[in-house]
């Protein structure tokens, strides 16, 4: 008896949460940069490690009615990596 082949290896799914309330406008203290800014930065930076290959989504919540952080969005359901679509 041989064994199974080896199932394909599904690549990895990441969905990025973020904060898009009314609070993300503020600058922590010290810095020059909204809270917005910054987290955009490094979320540009985190996917530019990713490998190609991973499928990633992005939600948000808080964006779009004010005081309501239980305000979600789907913006992008999970596809293969698309760096400029998510950072739009």
């Amino acid at each position: 008896l041989s064994p199974p082949p080896a199932a394909a290896a599904e690549p990895a799914t990441l969905v990025v949460v973020f904060d898009g309330s009314g609070s993300m406008w503020g600058r922590p203290d010290g810095q020059r940069e909204s809270k917005l800014v910054m987290a955009r930065e490094g979320v540009g930076h985190g996917l530019a490690k990713l490998p190609p290959a991973t499928r990633v989504g992005l939600v948000s919540f808080g964006h779009r009615r004010g005081g309501d952080c239980q305000d979600t969005e789907t913006i992008i359901e999970p596809a293969p990596l698309d760096v400029e679509r998510v950072m739009m």
